[in-house]
């Protein structure tokens, strides 16, 4: 067990609640009755604790097994973050609540639960990849990306039910498709847009 998250994890939550399936290595017993891509699947949240890097595979596992990624790991900021809100599709835990873990997976009201869980999987796209790039893959993602912290503004778009902050490129060129729309993105002044200057953000 790996990192300084896990035995933490493990020391509070293992064995401890019916509804809480936390294990080291999956147990035989357990791996012959279900698999691990069968466990994720059939959770409503997937515990992603960091390991000795802050970084787990397990996130994007998550995302596209369809389950709400639960994210462990102090400062740590999550992939494409200069794109997508997570906070729309995820549940960030500090490590220090890692006792208070059922507690603040239960008081997740089931209407807010299944929003992220419908976000999860409008965000999978962006984290495929394809041998041919298709439009809003992981290719372009990780090209806008670095695109976008060679520029000096972005913008925040505050679609119904979604943010995401994108740059001028997207917002001319490309729009966005997130709420299952293709309105224009940030071009409409009725998603309530407003400019941002990279350089005033909070890191």
């Amino acid at each position: 067990m790996h990192g300084r998250v896990r035995p933490t994890l493990l020391k509070h939550w293992q064995d401890k609640h019916e509804d809480m399936k936390i294990y080291g290595p999956l147990p035989l017993r357990v791996s012959r009755k279900m698999s691990y891509i069968q466990h994720m699947k059939s959770s409503k949240f997937c515990i992603c604790p960091m390991g000795y890097e802050v970084n787990s595979p397990r996130i994007i596992e998550s995302i596209y097994y369809e389950c709400v990624p639960v994210i462990i790991a102090d400062n740590f900021p999550p992939p494409l973050s200069d794109v997508l809100d997570w906070s729309k599709f995820s549940v960030a835990v500090a490590e220090k609540d890692i006792p208070k873990l059922r507690e603040i997976l239960v008081a997740i009201p089931m209407r807010r639960y299944l929003t992220m869980q419908i976000n999860v999987k409008m965000v999978q796209k962006h984290f495929l990849w394809n041998p041919r790039p298709i439009r809003y893959d992981l290719f372009h993602m990780i090209l806008h990306s670095i695109w976008s912290s060679r520029t000096s503004n972005s913008i925040w778009c505050l679609q119904p039910g979604f943010m995401v902050k994108c740059s001028k490129f997207f917002e001319l060129k490309h729009g966005w498709t997130f709420s299952g729309k293709t309105g224009g993105g940030c071009q409409n002044e009725k998603w309530g847009c407003r400019k941002v200057d990279k350089a005033k953000e909070s890191p």
